[in-house]
């Protein structure tokens, strides 16, 4: 058809007819309207189907025909519409409307089962809308017009109203329902509407109810007399559907009054009914002859039209499409503003759901992850189980399935298929090929389809066939006759080389029909027939069995009649497959077996053998005769036929002897002979065996097999036994039984009778004590009659009632020990009194071991006033003493000791003694130290006595100053402080310590007072000099008496004497101090040292004692005297020297020094002076510095006011007192992160943090809000402004640090203040100008509005396509010693508003750049923080024609490092990319050592072009690295290093590079690990080879000293509480601040919240693990709370303790139930292993406010006991950890408690740490393993022992683990 001629915009209409295989398919008046092009739609018809774009540009159908049989592609374009068939017939239909746009949003109230709000609205602005409420009464409406549609909402009278209708004015067909519920409705629907089909029952499901179960139901239209009476059953009512009457609301409730049928408001429930007219899947009223479409999505079919009313959420006419999210209606312009609580009620016949999204009654709750459709209904897939689309159910992924591609599933068949033809063994079926405009589903470009049937028995779906089929019909055959079946016909598509197929279980319909084959036309022939189980007189006659035997009324005749022809014996009809005949028979018999099939209720015929089955069989031979006689030496046997019997039988025989003699033994024993074959009547003799009875059998045997035997015997004699007892077992140890057996052969004359006759003797002296007879196999020993721990011998012979054999050879014997009794009384019982305790003793019994084997022993007592005995039983006989303990002094107890043996119950008799305890003399105390000196304070500490001789009263503290006793207390700590002491004062202190009758000696220990700090007047200074001495003036000490050190140090020749800053002058003083200290130290061990070989070095001239009356004022250096053994020897003339004063005073072993600052001497004659002129020189500088004083005074004072008014601040005080404040980043999210930097210090302005504003995510966000977080204005001003006093303060910031000084340097400067101060003077922003990235077109490439770049310094990109302002990216140069553009400063790439990444490898390329450093993940904390911008493995990127694609990618410890290749026209590159994955979220990584391995890999390379370094920003982890980078460069080209200056060149690069004041600490500390950090990984493979090597080195003992002289900057402010005292075993082992875990607060104190347990660090985990000390016994239900709250899954306990032990309480009591605070333990069974035992413990709180019930495991460690700092091998710690790290769960950390909380715990954490890296990167490394957890617990690894343990531990672990050594 072609559309030329046709005039714009006038519609006209074609009629068009299609008609398939005889029957009118459609029918439709197209519509089409020309503009520009031609474009058509179709109008609804009843009966017809719509085919139109839903609006979603998914219109891929096909005509009805194609021409040339093409496939269907998805356009329409070039298609040809063939004429219709001539048998075509027109159909007239009754014509309808499109469905409206009505949506009634029905809003709830939280608190009440009403609606809070209902509105209908539309989205299409030309309807207009009608509402009612049901019943009808007055109710107001108010109508607003929105944008594209209009909205109306009810005021009603919610007690009168029942339900509200809103509907299209015209025409008056369609509506949507509303039911509304009474506030206190109490049988509540679960739903507000329900659909059904006509037929369908209603099934009303109710919110629980408790109620009675019998309610009243009708419609409220009706009356409430027309009321009927239903069962709720499990909360479910069912209404059958011919009591309904159609669509509406209905009330189902419980009536007050049974005669006038008043409802009882509070009880009814209303619900909204509707009703298909048509049964499911049929549409077209009146005869619903039509199938709908397979609605999507939870779509419902108008039973009107067919068209698809959708839920809301979807569009399209199948419900294909999706409405943007919050959006619903028939074409998505109804916005949801607030979506909970809210559901929709849409046109019949789809009545109400929740919105998208939500379920649950109110509609209140959200949609799981793997929830979707209405209500939440339906499950996602299994490719995306937790990530697929809440409304459409389609997974949210990148890349969608192949088969799941396209809006309306795959093809379905809309009609289902047609079964004729129905036989017993086949059928006809018939099906439409599909076709794009009628089916469900659709096909792509490309596609091919075929069809497949599929059927199946209904009783076995899993036999299923596929057939391949091709339309229009198949038949089917070789089915089961009365079979029902199964069967569905559907398409398959070949997409992509896959086949894909929807079989109506996943997101389509597909028809399933079900038929039955008829029973056979003709009677079959059973087949298969046999008999079975044929005997002599009976058979069982099988054939094959016919399933539809009863279903047809079919029978089985069988007949059974002897092949001779006689009349038949067995007649029968039956239904089973088979016949039993029994009895019936005749033996050796030929029998005929005739089967037939016959209708139950017709005759048959005999002679009609067309469906007969027959077979023959014999039956078997009967029983021979036998003939039986004896002689005087052989029974002699013969055997006979039977009468009757066939001549042509076969007939054998056998024989056996059954000896009687053996009978009692083993009943029933018999040995047959062979069969043997023999002719009739033959006689065949057998040898006599006496006292036997022979037994002869025989049968015959014919074609069908052998027949049944006979048999006959016959008795022989009778006689001594003579076979041997086998063997006699009785146990060694007092049995009550012994076990006997005679030989098995009975080939000898045994007689009757046969028995065992037995002796018992004495084995000492072969006594025999009894004799008695008992058959076997068992013999009862009579142990009460035999004497106790006695060896017994038992003699076993054969016997018979004719007597016993004697024949040694014959007899066995046995040798067993009698049970033992009680013993005597134990002898030589002694007493030994102490205080409260009594140790006895005592010696074994005399009778013992004569009456059994001695076990242990009891001792029992009491005292005189008590009724109850103490018990103590020991288990060791080789122990002969106990000590009572807790006993009363001063009273008499009476103690009772008696023994036991072993396996006797019974204890021997009692010895008694009496004794009284008495306290005696204690021993000293020990360990008595005094601690924590000062000036005034002393600290004496002390352990327990090892012997108190009683009970421990107190200790008495004494302080002793000459001559007098100062301090006398009475104590019971063992701690005490002395105060108010005098300094540099002599004391001893002294303690005794006192039980309740005596004290002990005192332990006294001397100490000194610390001496008061020198306070010095004046300083040194010249007085005059010579040509060997120098005269000084000395400073004065004012605090007499003391000491003054002259100390000079050699000035060379050609130095400057008057250069003298103040780093030298600290390190000269420093120095001097130092030679002071350790010439004290020399004179303490008697070695004087007068002077230095070398004359450059510092030499002690003189130590001077200064006292009252002799003071020395000056001092001649260079006399030749001597002081104090110092020689002060004569200087050179011309000698230069420094010289410092040291001023000391002293207090026994302390000392307190102060140092003066140096002064030049130089012994040079001294120049004749004229004092008038110097006298008058010194007046006019005096007047002159008085002047400058008054000057700063002034000015100070003027400075200060300004600062008062607001006008100048230079500094920013903030609340805390942190000087590194906690600065928020904001984005626009209103999210914040926190960061740490110290702002600037600027004249002229407010110097206030900076804040980063993050780039706007939102596209509602105004612009305005994002300009009022842009820059202080203040700041910018005070940056580029004149009056800027201080502009030059960062020009020379620090010193030059030589190679030589560098290592201390930098160990210094990572915790110095200094640093922070030179941090500090160093502007962020210099002045100049960033106004290029103000730029409006420029705003949306930045990540943070306020982080801009320079204008001079911004990387410039080639523009794009010549078009402007496509040069910008937010990067920046920055230069290096020698390279202005040394590296690139970028913010990470972003890919939301504006995408850089195109930019970011546009100025890759155009820079030359290689190497990429990147510092930053690409999600943090739940936050993207830089868009991934290089494609994933066999994977392109392009950008502005650049291809990326990934070429390796190599794991590292901390870090990757990947390779791409960057590929331009024809110019390929290698870009290597270092992507440090370990910078954490806030604050920067606690150890530099992977950075630092990165960056050591980086410059291993030579990098071309600049490096590019980014992070998020671009500024603070950014600046770190290069910071490092520039001070590497500047070490390599100049010698030295100066870190101030190179954060000015980085910072006239890019603002604020380095961040904050932690970030430049880092730096430093990263610089000294890269420089001076020490290699100690050794592979794997070689470690125990290099361990020797290491150990004879003394590298692991130095390694050691370093890793504790390294300083950790921790701070225990908050652990040193005093409330926290009684909840710390030692206060030297305590948590930092930073490592703490809190507990939560129970009853509102920090106290609740504290417990003595650090957070420790895993290899790749942050806090994997809690390390702490074992429990008091006020802090145990602290550390079960600390597992409640942290979900703690393994706990390992490393030390072992003695039990009872009050000072390490017993965690775990055993087996059983246990309250602990506010939880209860359940302990399961231990499980105990070689290493470990294992405990499961389950723990329930019993109050809300702890955590949920929690199951765990304890791991108690064997072999470690807490007195011992390693355990006994590592092999045991190396077991328990990987048990622990095996029951380790997700997101659970494991923890450690030892003694004392490092002892055990330093040595498990570190080898964890050390097993990780040597699987994860092959690599042993325990220097830093140990160094990690030191930064967590600086008092981890106590000794070198354990530090060298781990090496070994370590060398068990790898050999224990053969594979982790094989790397090569």
């Amino acid at each position: 058809m072609s559309s030329t001629g046709l005039i714009p915009t006038h519609p006209f209409n074609v009629t068009v007819h299609v008609t398939m295989w005889g029957r009118t398919l459609w029918l439709a008046v197209i519509s089409c309207v020309v503009y520009q092009q031609l474009g058509c739609h179709a109008e609804s018809r009843v009966g017809m189907e719509e085919y139109q774009d839903d609006g979603g540009g998914d219109m891929h159908q096909s005509p009805p025909y194609l021409s040339d049989n093409s496939a269907l592609s998805g356009s329409v374009v070039n298609q040809t519409l063939h004429s219709p068939p001539a048998r075509s017939t027109r159909v007239k239909h009754q014509a309808s409307y499109p469905i409206p746009d009505i949506n009634i949003l029905y809003k709830f109230e939280r608190n009440s089962r009403a609606p809070d709000e209902l509105s209908c609205i539309t989205g299409d602005p030309q309807l207009t809308l009608q509402t009612d409420v049901v019943p009808s009464h007055s109710s107001s409406l108010r109508f607003i017009d929105t944008e594209g549609g209009k909205t109306s909402t009810w005021n009603f009278n919610a007690i009168l109203t029942k339900g509200v209708v809103c509907k299209a004015d015209s025409p008056d067909l369609y509506s949507a329902s509303a039911p509304i519920l009474p506030s206190g409705a109490y049988y509540v629907p679960r739903a507000l509407s329900i659909t059904i089909n006509k037929g369908q029952d209603l099934e009303v499901q109710f919110e629980p109810v408790t109620r009675g179960q019998e309610v009243w139901w009708n419609k409220i239209t009706k009356r409430i007399a027309d009321s009927k009476k239903v069962q709720i059953n499990n909360h479910q009512l069912t209404i059958p559907y011919h009591q309904l009457d159609g669509s509406g609301f209905y009330q189902i409730g419980v009536y007050s009054n049974a005669y006038n049928y008043r409802p009882d408001a509070k009880t009814v429930g209303i619900i909204s009914l509707l009703v298909r007219e048509c049964p499911e899947g049929k549409y077209g009223l009146p005869d619903c002859h039509n199938w709908c479409k397979d609605c999507m999505y939870g779509g419902v079919c108008h039973d009107l039209t067919g068209e698809c009313i959708c839920p809301a959420g979807l569009k399209g006419s199948y419900c294909q499409s999706r409405c943007p999210n919050d959006y619903i209606g028939r074409d998505c312009k109804v916005q949801l503003v607030d979506v909970g609580l809210t559901a929709v009620c849409l046109s019949h016949p789809l009545g109400c759901h929740c919105a998208p999204g939500y379920k649950g009654f109110k509609c209140s709750d959200r949609c799981r992850n793997n929830e979707w459709g209405i209500e939440c209904s339906q499950r996602c897939s299994r490719d995306c189980p937790y990530n697929c689309d809440y409304v459409t159910g389609k997974c949210n992924t990148r890349t969608t399935p192949v088969c799941d591609q396209g809006n309306r599933g795959l093809p379905r068949l809309r009609k289902p298929p047609i079964v004729s033809n129905t036989t017993s063994g086949t059928i006809l079926v018939q099906f439409m090929e599909w076709n794009g405009y009628y089916d469900d589903g659709e096909v792509l470009q490309g596609d091919r389809w075929s069809y497949s049937l599929l059927y199946w028995p209904a009783s076995n779906p899993s036999a299923r066939t596929e057939l391949t089929v091709t339309p229009p019909s198949i038949d089917l055959t070789n089915l089961t006759p009365v079979t029902q079946y199964g069967m569905k016909v559907v398409v398959l598509v070949t997409r992509s080389s896959q086949t894909c197929v929807e079989l109506g279980s996943a997101k389509g319909r597909v028809h399933t029909e079900f038929f039955m084959t008829s029973c056979p036309a003709s009677l079959p022939r059973p087949t298969n027939i046999k008999a079975v189980n044929v005997e002599s007189d009976g058979a069982t006659i099988q054939w094959d069995s016919l399933e539809y035997v009863e279903a047809c009324d079919f029978e089985y005749r069988i007949t059974i009649s002897p092949a001779n022809g006689r009349e038949a014996l067995v007649n029968n009809l039956t239904r089973l497959a088979s016949k039993i005949v029994d009895r019936k028979l005749s033996p050796n018999t030929e029998y005929t077996v005739r089967v037939r099939v016959v209708r139950n209720s017709s005759p048959w015929d005999d002679r009609d053998n067309r469906n007969v089955g027959t077979i023959n069989f014999i039956t078997k031979p009967p029983k021979p005769n036998i003939n039986l006689r004896t002689t005087a030496t052989h029974v002699l046997f013969s055997v006979q036929a039977p009468p009757g019997a066939s001549n042509k039988l076969e007939y054998s025989f056998k024989y056996k002897a059954n000896r009687k003699a053996c009978t009692p033994y083993r009943p029933g024993f018999t040995s047959w002979s062979p069969w043997y074959d023999t002719p009739p009547r033959v006689v065949t003799p057998i040898e006599k065996v006496a006292y036997s009875t022979v037994t002869y059998s025989a049968k015959a045997k014919n074609s069908a097999g052998e027949g049944p035997e006979a048999e006959e015997s016959v008795d022989v004699g009778t006689a001594v036994p003579l076979l041997a007892v086998e063997f006699l077992f009785c146990q060694q140890h007092h049995p009550t039984s012994c076990s006997v057996k005679l030989e098995t052969n009975c080939y000898e004359e045994n007689g009757p009778g046969l028995t065992v006759s037995y002796d018992l003797v004495i084995n000492k002296n072969k006594k025999v004590i009894g004799t008695w007879k008992s058959p076997p196999p068992s013999l009862a020993i009579p142990n009460s009659n035999l004497p106790p721990y006695t060896w017994i011998s038992i003699r076993a012979y054969p016997a018979n009632n004719v007597g016993r054999n004697n024949d040694s050879n014959l007899m066995k014997e046995a040798l067993f020990i009698t049970a033992p009794a009680k013993p005597g009384h134990v002898s030589n019982v002694n007493t030994q009194e102490a205080s409260n305790i009594i140790t006895v003793s005592w010696e074994k019994p005399l009778d013992n071991p004569l009456r059994g084997e001695l076990e242990g022993y009891k001792v029992n007592w009491k005292n005189n006033t008590s009724s109850s005995w103490e018990e103590e039983r020991i288990h060791n006989s080789n122990t002969l003493s106990y000590t009572i303990t807790g006993l009363t002094n001063n009273e008499v107890y009476e103690i009772r000791v008696s023994a036991k043996n072993k396996d006797v119950d019974e204890y021997g008799d009692d010895v008694t003694k009496f004794a009284t305890p008495q306290e005696g003399k204690p021993s000293p105390v020990k360990d008595l130290m005094v601690v924590n000196v000062t000036q005034t304070t002393a600290t004496v500490v002390w352990n327990k006595p090892d012997d108190l001789q009683g009970t421990l009263e107190n200790y008495i503290v004494s302080l002793v100053k000459e001559p007098q006793v100062n301090i006398s207390r009475n104590m019971t700590e063992k701690i005490y402080e002395f105060t108010h002491l005098q300094e540099e004062s002599n004391y001893k202190a002294g303690v005794e310590v006192c039980n309740k009758k005596y004290c002990s000696d005192p332990e006294k220990k001397e100490f000194w007072t610390l001496p008061a700090q020198p306070q010095v007047h004046g300083a040194p200074g010249l007085m005059y000099s010579d040509s060997t001495s120098v005269t000084v003036r000395l400073p004065v000490l004012q605090n007499l008496p003391g000491y003054q050190w002259i100390v000079l140090k050699n000035i060379s020749a050609g130095e400057d004497t008057d250069v003298l800053n103040k780093e030298f002058e600290e390190s000269l003083m420093k120095a001097v101090v130092e030679l002071i200290n350790e010439t004290s130290v020399l004179r303490s061990n008697n070695r004087k040292k007068r002077s230095v070989e070398n004359p450059n070095e510092m030499r002690i001239a003189a130590h001077i004692s200064q006292r009252e009356g002799n003071l020395t004022k000056k001092f001649t250096v260079g006399d030749n005297e001597t002081y104090d053994n110092y020689e002060n020897e004569p200087l050179e003339e011309g000698s230069a020297f420094w010289m410092v004063v040291v001023t000391e005073r002293k207090a026994g072993p302390h000392n307190a020094l102060i140092a003066s600052p140096p002064i030049t001497i130089k012994a040079v004659p001294y120049p004749t002076v004229n004092y008038l002129v110097v006298a008058l020189i010194c007046l006019l500088l005096l007047m002159v510095l008085l002047m400058v004083v008054l000057a700063l005074l002034f000015y100070k004072k003027h400075r200060s006011k300004l600062r008062t008014d607001g006008t100048e601040n230079n500094l920013v005080t903030y609340a805390d007192g942190n000087e590194n404040p906690k600065i928020n980043i904001v984005d626009v999210n209103g999210q914040q992160e926190e960061s740490h930097f110290t702002p600037p210090t600027l004249s002229n302005s407010r110097s206030n943090p900076l804040v980063l504003v993050a780039e706007e995510e939102h596209p509602n966000r105004s612009e305005e809000v994002l300009e009022e977080l842009s820059y202080p204005e203040q700041v910018i001003g005070a940056v580029g402004g004149e009056e800027n006093e201080d502009e030059c303060i960062y020009l020379n910031l620090s010193t030059r640090i030589t190679q030589a000084d560098l290592e201390a340097y930098l160990s210094r400067a990572m915790f110095s203040p200094d640093t922070d101060q030179e941090f500090t003077n160093v502007p962020y922003i210099m002045p100049k100008s960033c106004s290029d990235g103000e730029m409006a077109v420029n705003r949306k490439k930045n990540r943070y509005k306020n982080n801009l770049p320079y204008n001079d310094t911004r990387v410039k990109l080639p523009l794009v396509n010549n078009e402007p302002d496509t040069d910008y990216i937010n990067a920046c140069y920055v230069e290096s010693p020698g390279n202005p553009k040394a590296f690139i400063a970028t913010q990470g790439p972003k890919d939301y508003e504006m995408d850089t990444i195109g930019d970011f490898w546009r100025m890759i390329w155009c820079t030359k750049c290689c190497t990429i450093i990147m510092v930053v993940n690409l999600m943090e904390n739940g936050k993207v923080k830089v868009a991934k911008y290089w494609p994933d493995s066999n994977e392109q990127m392009v950008k502005y024609g650049i291809t990326i694609q990934l070429i390796s990618e190599e794991v590292k410890l901390g870090f990757h490092v990947r390779v791409f290749k960057v590929t331009r026209r024809k110019e390929v590159r290698e870009i290597v990319q270092y992507h440090y994955t370990d910078w954490p979220d806030h604050g920067v990584p606690q150890n530099p050592f992977g950075l630092a391995q990165m960056l050591k890999l980086m410059r291993s390379t030579t990098p071309v072009g600049p490096i590019t370094v980014h992070c998020s920003a671009g500024i603070g982890r950014t600046g770190t690295v290069i910071l490092v980078l520039y001070l590497l460069e500047e070490l390599d080209a100049k010698q030295y290093l100066s870190p101030g200056n190179a954060l000015v060149a980085l910072r006239t690069g890019r603002p604020r590079l380095v961040e904050n004041t932690a970030q430049y600490r880092f730096g430093h500390s990263l610089l000294l690990e890269i420089l001076f950090g020490v290699e100690t990984s050794i592979v794997c493979s070689s470690y125990v080879m290099e361990l020797p090597q290491l150990r004879a080195s003394d590298v692991i003992s130095n390694q050691y000293m370093k890793l504790k002289a390294l300083p950790k900057d921790l701070n225990f402010k908050f652990a040193k509480k005093p409330e926290f005292d009684n909840l710390n075993r030692n206060p030297d082992i305590l948590p930092a601040d930073s490592r703490l875990v809190f507990l939560q607060s129970m009853v509102g104190n920090t106290a609740s919240q504290y417990i003595n347990v650090v957070r420790i660090n895993g290899l790749d985990c942050k806090d994997a693990y809690l390390a702490g000390e074992h429990p008091q016994e006020n802090t145990v239900e602290a550390a079960w709370r600390l597992v409640m709250e942290r979900r703690v899954s393994v706990w390992v306990h490393l030390h072992m303790f003695p039990h009872p032990n009050p000072e390490y309480p017993e965690l775990l009591s055993g087996e059983g139930t246990m309250d602990i605070g506010m939880m209860q333990l359940t302990v399961g069974r231990p499980s105990s292993f070689q290493n470990f035992t294992e405990y499961t413990v389950n723990i329930i709180p019993t109050t809300s406010r702890i955590a949920t019930p929690h199951r765990m495991v304890v791991l108690q460690l064997h072999g470690w006991p807490h007195t011992q700092s390693l355990p006994e091998q590592p092999d045991a710690l190396l077991a328990v950890l990987e048990k622990a790290e095996s029951l380790l769960t997700a997101n659970s950390p494991m923890l450690f408690t030892c003694k004392d909380g490092v002892t055990g715990c330093g040595v498990a954490t570190a080898l964890l740490l050390a097993r990780s890296r040597a699987q994860l990167i092959q690599e042993v490394d325990v220097y830093r393993s140990v160094l990690s957890v030191l930064y967590d617990r600086p008092q981890f690894i106590t000794c070198v022992e354990q530090y060298d343990f781990l090496h070994t531990a370590m060398q068990r672990f790898i050999t224990g683990h053969s594979h982790y050594g094989n790397f090569a």
